[in-house]
C-alpha cells in the first residue's frame, strides 16, 4: 500500500498453480519467480552476533532460516507483529 506497486505472492511450498494455466505453464512461471528471488543480488544473509536485532517486512520479503548452528547453541528469539495494511491485491 505504501508504494502502490503490485506484487505477486507465491511460495514453492504452497502455490500449486495459476488459474487458467496448466501445470507445466504454472511450474515454469513459479520456477522463474523463485530463480529471480533467490539470485545472489536479491539475497541478504545475516551473520548473527550477540546483541543483533533484525527486522523485515513480511509483505515484501522472503525469509528462510538456515540451520547453521550447533545443537548446543542457545538461541533466544522474540517475534513481534506491527499493525499495518494488508498487501494490495
Amino acid at each position: 500500500p505504501e508504494t502502490g506497486r503490485r506484487a505477486l505472492y507465491v511460495n514453492r511450498f504452497f502455490t500449486t498453480h495459476f488459474d487458467g494455466l496448466d501445470a507445466a505453464e504454472s511450474t515454469a512461471i513459479l520456477e522463474r519467480c523463485e530463480k529471480i528471488a533467490i539470485a545472489p543480488d536479491n539475497v541478504y544473509r545475516h551473520r548473527w552476533r550477540a546483541g543483533d536485532v533484525l527486522m523485515w517486512d513480511n509483505r515484501c520479503t522472503m525469509h528462510y532460516a538456515d540451520y547453521d548452528y550447533a545443537p548446543t547453541d542457545i538461541r533466544l528469539m522474540h517475534r513481534t507483529t506491527a499493525a499495518g495494511d494488508r498487501p494490495a491485491a
